[in-house]
């Protein structure tokens, strides 16, 4: 046990200062399981970063789900206005503050919390890549699961962090292919996923759900592509998006009378 932990130590200096204080930082590995744990599935941990896809001014989203070294893999790309080292840095930290943003966020914006995208990723039990450039900017990449946590933790002091890379010519190729030119956005590649085996199923499923959840944004311009599909947009509620039966078409109006509650 470690002296600063021992009681009798503890109790002297609560007696001697009349107050006493440990660090209890976290063990990255086991936080970092707890999480893994919070009710992500595989649509919302997809979802989330769709999400910040879309806050980020994306015009396009482009999703893959293929295999590769016979385990499942996610890819999705978009056009959005990427990042730079310091961007990175901040969306990779674990509880980042709130307001600690670069762009003004609108009543449109998603993502709030800068968790979802962590939370997903160790939902799916996957190794993380992220390749992101700003207009103008350079090509950079980092890596994230949660043994590279673990390992930087271990050699920096119990710290937690990642790293930074500048990007090689096989990852220029993917991020081209999936940013609608490579100009500008972010490619995010989960891949040696634990939490499913059944891809073909997981992108049926998340066409019909893209094609729901986003049809608002979708029917203002929005293009989102799931393996080479572009997604039409359905409209449940028929609102938005009229609907037809029995060769009539029909649409529905919005709720706007008082309703009391008995």
């Amino acid at each position: 046990m470690s002296k600063q932990l021992d009681q009798s130590v503890i109790s002297q200096e609560l007696t001697k200062n009349g107050k006493v204080s440990r660090t209890i930082t976290p063990t990255p590995l086991n936080l970092l399981y707890i999480l893994e744990n919070t009710g992500y599935k595989v649509d919302t941990s997809t979802l989330e970063k769709t999400d910040n896809s879309k806050d980020a001014g994306a015009t396009t989203i482009n999703t893959n789900f293929d295999i590769k070294n016979k385990r499942p893999r996610i890819i999705i790309g978009d056009d959005g206005c990427g990042m730079n080292e310091s961007k990175l840095f901040k969306s990779m930290t674990l509880g980042g503050l709130i307001d600690d943003v670069d762009y003004n966020k609108t009543s449109s914006d998603i993502g709030k919390y800068k968790a979802g995208l962590k939370n997903g990723e160790l939902f799916l039990g996957c190794k993380t890549t992220i390749l992101t450039r700003e207009i103008s900017g350079k090509l950079i990449k980092t890596y994230f699961s949660k043994e590279l946590m673990q390992k930087f933790a271990d050699e920096n002091g119990g710290q937690w962090g990642i790293y930074i890379y500048e990007c090689n010519e096989d990852d220029k190729k993917i991020f081209e292919e999936y940013t609608n030119g490579g100009n500008h956005g972010t490619v995010i590649i989960s891949e040696d996923i634990t939490a499913f085996n059944d891809v073909q199923y997981w992108k049926s499923a998340m066409i019909k759900t893209f094609a729901r959840t986003y049809h608002r944004f979708i029917t203002e311009g929005l293009k989102i592509i799931v393996n080479g599909i572009i997604v039409e947009p359905v409209d449940i509620c028929g609102y938005d998006i009229p609907f037809s039966l029995n060769g009539q078409t029909y649409k529905s109006k919005m709720c706007t009378d008082k309703v009391e509650w008995f």
